[in-house]
């Protein structure tokens, strides 16, 4: 069961196994510097990261990287287990006699 790696953003499912090892080893080195005084966020940290991930998701890989450290299953999931399990969730605000029903589909996909 995956359901860790399902909970994680896309651009961690999306991420190939190797660049999501390398992301975590320069996100662990850059949280270790913080005792050392050295800023989280430095420009040469960053740059690193910004070869596998785009700026605008580094707070999320940095989200990602904690859950990793507590769940290694989710690092070595292949990305395609996400595109082949689809799920799809439609939400109903009313039905036709004015509840406020929610209505949960979940498409799945043989394997």
């Amino acid at each position: 069961d995956n359901f860790m790696f399902d909970c994680m953003p896309a651009v961690w499912k999306n991420m190939p196994i190797d660049n999501r090892k390398v992301v975590m080893e320069i996100v662990n080195k850059l949280r270790s510097k913080v005792d050392d005084g050295v800023p989280l966020w430095e420009v040469e940290g960053v740059r690193l990261l910004m070869k596998y991930v785009p700026l605008k998701e580094m707070t999320k890989i940095w989200a990602c990287v904690l859950v990793a450290n507590e769940n290694p299953e989710v690092v070595d999931v292949k990305p395609e287990v996400c595109r082949r399990n689809k799920r799809t969730i439609v939400m109903d605000d009313e039905d036709s006699n004015g509840s406020d029903d929610e209505e949960v589909v979940l498409e799945s996909e043989k394997m």
